[in-house]
C-alpha cells in the first residue's frame, strides 16, 4: 500500500497544492491510502486500522502550520507506514521523513530556492 502525504493542501491553493489534487484521481486507482489534514479525512480507518492526521498543518495556518507539519512528517508519518504496513510513502512536497526505514518518494517542483538562497 501506498500512503500520499497531501498534509500540504489549502483552502486557497498554491501551485503544489493545485499539482497535488490534479494527480490524486490517478493514484486512488492504485492500492493508496490518501492522508490529508483539516477534512473529512483526517480520522480513517483502513483495514481495520484507525490513524489520525492532526490538522492545522496547510500553508493557510503559516509557520505554525509549516513547523506542525515538518514535525508530522518526521515523526507521526513514520508511525503510520508501520501501522499501516505501507511501502512507500509518496509526498507532492519536497518533504519526507529523513531518518526512517520508510520508503518514499518526494516531487521536486523546482530548484529556485537553491538558484537563489537570497529571496
Amino acid at each position: 500500500m501506498m500512503l500520499v502525504n497531501l498534509s500540504v493542501l489549502s483552502a486557497k491553493p498554491t501551485d503544489i497544492s493545485i499539482y497535488a489534487q490534479n494527480v490524486v484521481p490517478y493514484l486512488e486507482e492504485l492500492d493508496t491510502c490518501i492522508l490529508r489534514s483539516g477534512s473529512s479525512l483526517d480520522s480513517f480507518i483502513k483495514d481495520g486500522i484507525k490513524a489520525t492526521i492532526p490538522a492545522g498543518m496547510s500553508p493557510d495556518f503559516g509557520m505554525k502550520g509549516h513547523a506542525k507539519r515538518l514535525l508530522w512528517t518526521q515523526f507521526g508519518l513514520p508511525k503510520l507506514y508501520k501501522k499501516l504496513k505501507a511501502n512507500l510513502i509518496f509526498s507532492p512536497l519536497p518533504e519526507t521523513p529523513l531518518y526512517t526505514s520508510c520508503c518514499n518518494v518526494a516531487m521536486v517542483h523546482d530548484l529556485i530556492p537553491l538558484r537563489y538562497p537570497d529571496r
